[in-house]
Parts: structure tokens; C-alpha cells; sequence
């Protein structure tokens, strides 16, 4: 009768096997399924720092900095020690337009040399003179400033690398750092002034939405607050109508059917466009367009950038006939709500432009602001 010796097998936890799963995938080049898989193991609450640590560095590798902060947070705010955990935090902070967070986060820069080099970025953001002394070699220094200025570029912020590459850093060899990378300036924040009639004229030739004059008024208003130089997103399927109030601006236009003007079209539910992109986003007759609209509004706030202003203008009750879909001005302050606008405000107008009845109301008008965290 053979002898059986029982044998110890050891327990992995659910999370040790979906790293040791990603980590297959990934060498298979399947990148997609182990982020996937990694999302599913957080969302069945199996999730741990590292996976939430790994999950943050793809969703950098892909551009989107509004995602990787929000894992980060949750891993800083639980208690965690880890330095590099505080450092890309920081510079998820930075990638997103939260210097002050940024700042704070890296108050005490000789905590690592990733500290350093993040608060040496910060320093060029601002125009700042900086001499820091970065711990480590020379050589490691500069390598680690140029992987964070490319996850900069790939998070949508050429305006950094640009800024880093002017900046008075007292730094050799800037110009090999960042060879190769996307550049830009940032916007100038001078207050634009686009001529009334002039953008009227526009409307009166292009707008085929409802209440014309209303929302020439509208668009006047929005050119006045978008500076010089911002990074704005016009969804509309009249981009031309928009072509002098927002002239000064960085406009980006898509469209849901082909338009003159139109620098892509797309459904309103899916945009083409990477997370966190853009500091004003104009949405004009164009929630009208989507087959869920709080899903367009979602689309919305996943393209702007913290802080970023949300604009949408949408067909009234009153021009029903006129308009494929319309909503009361109630329905839209919910839909804000609903996807996380803060200081979420509308105002209903008649043609002429006057406040309007709900019944009446041939035009409503949001607006509202998106914030990462």
C-alpha cells in the first residue's frame, strides 16, 4: 500500500494571481485584457496599493492624468509611505493643472530625487528662477526628468515641456532633455474682445439651431471669457457659426455629421479625444445629437481638464418642432449634476433673449465646472 505524504501548497491571494495574470499578458503584448483584468479584480474589491499603483502607471502611459490621480489618491489618502507614491501623485497633480496640490505635495523636496525633480518642473511652470540641488547622479537626474516630461507630453501638456524647456533652471544640456518631445506655449491669458456684430453676422449666415440671436449672445459671452491661446473643444453641428466669437482661442471642433469647419466628426457618446484635454468646452445643439445625453455630458467632462469651463446650449421646450430633441431647463441642471459639474448653473432665454418661462423657453443655457477631485 503506497504511502501518501500530504504536501503544503501555498495560497496566493486573488490579488498576487492577477498581478502574476497582468504581468502575462503583458509579456504576450495583450495590454489591453491585463488592464482589464486589473480592473475587474479592483472592481470585484479585491484590489490592493499595487494593483491601484499599477493601474495608475498605465493609465499615464495612455495620457490620461485625471485617472491616474484618482487611483494615486486613494492609495496616498489609506495611509501609504511610499515616496514615489506622494512623488507621482505630484505629478499627476502637475499634469492635470493642480500646481498647488503639486506644491504642497513636494514641500519637502529632498524627500527623494522624484520629489526634486517634480518641484523642478513646477518652478518652470510657473516662470520661476529655480537653482535645486537634485540628489543622485547626473546621470539619473536627467533621465528621470525627461521620463516625467514625456508622461508630461503624453498627458496633453506640451505647454509644460515648453515651459521647462525656456525656464532659467541652471541646468546643463536642457535641449538634449527634451529633443524629440512636443513643446507649446502657454495660453497668454489676455482677455479677448470679439466683435458683437461681427459674431451676429456669423450666426445670422451659419446657425441653423433655435433662437439665433440668444445664442449669438452666447457665444459673444463665452469669447469674452476664454483668453487668448486656452485650449478649447467646440462641439457643434455649426462650427462656423462660432468662427468669430472664438477666433482667439486653441479650438479643437468636432462635429456629429459633417460640417464645413469641422476638424472631426463623431458620435456625441464616444469623442476622439484623450482624457483631460482642454480648458473650455463649447457644446452647442449638440446633446440634441446624442442618444443618451447624460452619456454626451459624461464624454464632456472626460475631455476637460480640472477646472476646466463646461458650456452647453440646448433646444428649448418651446422650439419643439423646430429641434430633434429638446430639454427643459430643469432636466439639463440635473443632467450638470448628475455627471459632477460643480457650481452647475443654467439660465432659460427666449429668442429676443430675455429670461423665459419654462414653457417658453426657446433656448436653454448651461454652464458649469469640471473638477478632477
Amino acid at each position: 500500500m503506497p504511502i501518501q505524504v500530504p504536501q503544503r501548497t501555498s495560497s496566493s491571494s486573488p490579488a498576487d494571481l492577477a498581478l502574476q495574470l497582468s504581468d502575462a499578458l503583458h509579456q504576450q503584448g495583450d495590454r489591453r485584457r491585463a488592464d482589464a483584468l486589473l480592473e475587474l479584480i479592483t472592481a470585484a474589491g479585491e484590489g490592493d496599493d499595487r494593483i491601484a499603483l499599477r493601474r495608475a502607471e498605465a493609465a499615464l502611459e495612455q495620457g490620461n492624468a485625471p485617472e491616474a490621480l484618482r487611483l494615486l489618491a486613494r492609495i496616498w489618502e489609506s495611509g501609504s509611505l511610499d515616496p514615489r507614491i506622494e512623488a507621482m501623485l505630484a505629478l499627476c497633480a502637475l499634469a492635470t493643472g493642480m500646481n498647488d496640490v503639486a506644491e504642497s505635495l513636494t514641500a519637502d523636496a529632498d524627500k527623494s530625487l522624484d520629489h526634486a525633480v517634480v518641484r523642478l518642473l513646477l518652478a518652470a511652470a510657473r516662470g520661476e528662477s529655480a537653482r535645486m540641488a537634485i540628489a543622485g547622479t547626473s546621470t539619473e537626474s536627467m533621465f528621470l526628468l525627461r521620463a516625467h516630461l514625456r508622461t508630461l507630453a503624453q498627458c496633453g501638456r506640451a505647454d509644460l515641456v515648453g515651459a521647462f524647456a525656456r525656464a532659467d533652471l541652471g541646468l546643463p544640456g536642457v535641449a538634449n532633455i527634451v529633443q524629440g518631445l512636443p513643446t507649446d506655449t502657454a495660453p497668454s491669458r489676455e482677455v479677448a474682445s470679439p466683435s458683437l456684430e461681427a459674431t451676429r453676422a456669423d450666426f445670422a449666415a451659419c446657425w441653423r439651431g433655435p433662437a439665433a440671436n440668444a445664442s449669438a449672445n452666447w457665444a459673444w459671452t463665452i469669447g469674452r471669457e476664454i483668453a487668448s491661446g486656452e485650449r478649447t473643444l467646440l462641439l457643434t453641428p455649426w462650427p462656423e457659426a462660432f468662427a468669430t466669437a472664438l477666433g482667439h482661442a486653441r479650438v479643437t471642433t468636432i462635429a456629429p455629421v459633417r460640417a464645413l469647419g469641422a476638424h472631426l466628426v463623431a458620435d456625441p457618446e464616444q469623442l476622439p479625444i484623450a482624457p483631460g484635454r482642454f480648458q473650455h468646452v463649447v457644446a452647442a445643439g449638440w446633446l440634441g445629437y446624442a442618444l443618451n445625453p447624460e452619456n454626451a455630458l459624461r464624454e464632456v467632462c472626460r475631455v476637460s481638464g480640472h477646472e476646466a469651463q463646461i458650456h452647453v446650449l440646448s433646444a428649448g421646450p418651446a422650439a419643439a418642432g423646430e429641434s430633434d430633441m429638446t430639454l427643459s431647463l430643469n432636466a439639463l441642471e440635473r443632467l450638470g449634476s448628475r455627471v459632477g459639474l460643480a457650481e452647475c448653473a443654467g439660465v432659460a432665454r427666449t429668442d429676443a433673449g430675455m429670461p423665459a418661462t419654462p414653457a417658453r423657453a426657446e433656448v436653454v443655457l448651461l454652464r458649469g465646472v469640471r473638477r478632477c477631485v
